[in-house]
């Protein structure tokens, strides 16, 4: 059982800042293409950096808000299943799933440009 909260545990570690710095830096990826101050397949560091950051103290947060909110909820029904690894693992399934149908196609757009896409990108936003 202990070996079971600690992975549900990780498993928000891992992905609070992946869901936290995906979204900047996707979109400071391809305005960075677009403005030509990065070359394609260069991430911007610094934005990714403040993501992970982000979203590993976020996922800290939520997980002191998963146990207050099973505390609250065992003063009302006692339950074995409600605890603070289940609340957080909960709350973060449902957040995955929120950002892969919000997101999720966008990033493999992004993902899958080309240079010859990209140039073409520039040429016409320079004709303007």
């Amino acid at each position: 059982m202990k070996n079971k909260k600690s992975s549900m545990i990780i498993f928000g570690l891992i992905m609070w800042p992946i869901i936290i710095a995906t979204p900047p830096v996707i979109k400071a990826y391809f305005f960075g293409l677009v403005k030509s101050e990065l070359k394609l397949g260069e991430i911007p560091k610094s934005i990714l950096m403040l993501g992970l950051f982000s979203g590993l103290f976020t996922a800290l947060i939520f997980i002191a808000i998963s146990y207050l909110i099973a505390f609250i909820i065992k003063k009302f029904k006692k339950s074995a299943l409600i605890n603070g690894p289940f609340v957080f693992f909960i709350i973060t399934c449902l957040l995955t799933v929120l950002f892969i149908s919000s997101y999720g196609k966008t990033a493999v757009d992004v993902i899958k440009l080309e240079k010859d896409n990209v140039e073409m990108m520039k040429k016409i936003i320079k004709e303007f």
